[in-house]
């Protein structure tokens, strides 16, 4: 099938949706028994306002493009898994073609404290009183197959039961109607609905087009934390993002929804169960567990044994001067996620490590620079290293509080993805280094009390911070 065959096949499909649409309202499957219908009371969008980076979180069980793509779905455990890192929830309720239906939107808003968007195919005022009935703050209207008659009957039907609508647009054109007909919210949809290719660049040309007092979501295509910071610092910020299909796919979905909204983060030198859950539910991605005889925040094997098992992170176990079958035995008790190197060890150690560890167990380098200009010629010591972790020349391994001269660097135009930065990292400078996009974040004695203690207040403000958008760090300069 040649591209435009399968463009057809696609418009195809979308007709094919709408006519059956047709079919159950003939059949009265949205038939509205004229009972009382409760108004909403959760604001879609005050909790985009309120909650950034404003993410609308997905339950979709499956989709024409993809098919099924959540064999085990249940919806209410999914959406109370999004809660903590979502501004609202979507629920997919068409039936013959993503498994969906209203009994999952009842579960979900009766599972939720915060707004639930009913996604379908909304071509009639009784589909929007029904998805009220059960439990809908919001609906999604898309004007790729409305009119504006018909937009505004569905938006004055949503606007009596104090709904929200989310209005749906993919080119120019739309844009204008959708200013036109009075929308509060409106998304971009990244996916063309013809040959369902997905390029987020959509919203980076159109964005200018959106009025300042409406709010612009993005939908489609978001798989990585840069991707948002990107479009939150547009010249015209995106304000909420639509995730669906990447999140329904994942298999470590807690971490997946941690590093999209604050990017990967690691809490390094935790020595105890409390230290572990508080920063497990502050946002921390990974957790890391020091075994250097040298360092004040290391941990015994059992002791380890006992943080690991209390929390979901991706442990990392921080190595000086250890044999490889010290390294390995730790590794394998504990299951770890990534073991990480702090001396000068030759290409024949790492390759010989790579070669016992499991294949899930990631070789992070650590690297003592005394200036960030020299990234640009560092190499790794060998091909078995997945990771450079750098940080400034100390005598510990992690910890020692030194940072790197954050306000004198220019590494804006280098891709920093896989390298790891530690040092001196804190609340007060998250910011700045964030800009730089570093794969992973280290962070250990910025965030203590005193060595081996974490300050739950520290961490919490790290990651407020780490949300602030360059117009909320305006603000607070000013």
């Amino acid at each position: 099938m040649n591209r435009i065959e399968e463009e057809q096949a696609t418009a195809s499909i979308l007709k094919e949706i709408i006519e059956n649409k047709n079919i159950e309202l003939e059949q009265g499957v949205y038939h509205f028994d004229g009972r009382y219908i409760a108004k909403s009371t959760r604001s879609l969008w005050q909790s985009i306002k309120d909650n950034p980076p404003g993410f609308i979180l997905e339950c979709k069980a499956a989709s024409p493009s993809k098919g099924l793509m959540c064999k085990n779905y249940q919806p209410r455990e999914l959406a109370l898994t999004y809660q903590p890192y979502a501004a609202a929830i979507s629920v997919l309720t068409d039936q013959k073609y993503f498994s969906g239906n209203f009994e999952h939107l009842q579960q979900v808003s009766n599972a939720v404290d915060i707004p639930v968007l009913c996604k379908d195919f909304f071509i009639d005022p009784e589909q929007v009183q029904r998805a009220r009935q059960h439990g809908a703050d919001a609906i999604l209207i898309m004007l790729s197959v409305v009119d504006d008659a018909l937009y505004q009957r569905l938006a004055d039907t949503a606007s009596s039961l104090d709904m929200d609508v989310l209005t749906e647009v993919h080119q120019p054109q739309e844009i204008q109607r959708a200013i036109n007909l009075g929308a509060k919210i409106i998304g971009i949809n990244n996916r063309d609905l013809h040959s369902l290719k997905t390029d987020i660049s959509l919203t980076i040309s159109l964005s200018d087009l959106i009025p300042d007092d409406v709010l612009l979501i993005s939908e489609s295509g978001f798989s990585q934390h840069t991707q948002i910071e990107q479009m939150k610092n547009l010249k015209r910020p995106v304000d909420g993002f639509l995730i669906g299909s990447h999140l329904s796919q994942s298999e470590y979905l807690i971490h997946e929804l941690k590093q999209l909204k604050y990017g990967a983060v690691k809490i390094c030198g935790i020595t105890s169960v409390f230290d572990a859950m508080n920063a497990f539910e502050s946002g921390v991605s990974y957790g890391g567990l020091i075994f250097s005889h040298q360092s004040s925040r290391k941990v015994s094997l059992d002791k380890a044994k006992t943080i690991v098992g209390s929390v979901n992170l991706k442990w990392v176990g921080v190595f000086t001067e250890t044999s490889l079958e010290e390294i390995e035995t730790v590794v394998y008790n504990l299951k770890l996620s990534a073991v990480q190197i702090h001396w000068h060890a030759t290409e024949a150690f790492f390759d010989a490590l790579k070669n016992i560890l499991p294949e899930r167990c990631e070789i992070w380098q650590v690297l003592k620079i005394h200036d960030l200009k020299t990234l640009q010629h560092l190499t790794l010591t060998s091909d078995s290293v997945d990771r450079l972790l750098i940080e400034p020349t100390g005598e510990l391994a992690g910890g020692n509080g030194l940072s790197f001269p954050w306000d004198n660097i220019n590494l804006v135009d280098r891709d920093l993805s896989k390298i790891i930065v530690a040092g001196g990292i804190n609340p007060s400078n998250i910011q700045q280094i964030k800009k730089y996009q570093f794969g992973i974040v280290d962070v250990n004695s910025g965030v203590e009390t005193k060595p081996g203690v974490k300050s739950l207040e520290k961490i919490a403000q790290l990651f407020s911070n780490l949300l602030l958008s360059n117009e909320q760090k305006r603000r607070v300069a000013e």
